[in-house]
C-alpha cells in the first residue's frame, strides 16, 4: 500500500475504494493514472522493452538495422537521464529505475522525428 500512498501524494495516481458487485466482497483499491503518469512516465506495453529517459551517446556501436523512419542500434550507451520524474530520488527508488548501463550491449529502438533520430526504447 505505501508504493500507491507514495504515487498518489507526488500526483501520479488517484486511489479510490471500490466495492466490487459481490456480495460480501471485501472493498478493493481501484488506481487511474493521472495526466501527469502519462506525461512523465507513460511507459509503453512490451515484454522486457522499457521506455528511455534522457540524452544518449552510442559506443561500441555493434550493429545498425536501418528503416524508412526506424531504426535498431545493438550498443553500449552512455546515457544522461533527463526526464522530470527521474529528479525525483523517491520516485526513481519506487519504480526501480535505472538508466542503461554504459557498459553492456542492448537494443535500442529509434525513430525519426523532423531531421534527429530519438530513442524510443530499449531492449536488454
Amino acid at each position: 500500500m505505501g508504493t500507491y500512498e507514495t504515487l498518489q501524494r507526488l500526483g501520479y495516481v488517484t486511489v479510490e475504494k471500490f466495492q466490487p458487485p459481490l456480495l460480501g466482497a471485501e472493498p478493493v483499491l481501484r488506481l487511474k493514472p493521472t495526466q501527469k503518469f502519462n506525461d512523465e512516465i507513460g511507459i509503453a506495453a512490451g515484454d522486457r522493452i522499457h521506455s528511455c529517459y534522457g540524452t544518449f551517446a552510442f559506443k561500441n556501436v555493434k550493429k545498425i538495422v536501418k528503416n524508412t523512419n526506424s531504426a535498431e542500434v545493438e550498443a553500449a550507451v552512455d546515457q544522461q537521464p533527463t526526464a522530470a520524474w527521474t529528479k525525483n530520488p523517491e520516485l526513481v527508488q519506487l519504480l526501480g529505475f535505472k538508466a542503461p548501463a554504459s557498459e553492456g550491449t542492448r537494443t535500442y529502438f529509434m525513430a525519426l522525428e523532423g531531421n534527429n533520430w530519438v530513442v524510443k526504447a530499449v531492449r536488454p
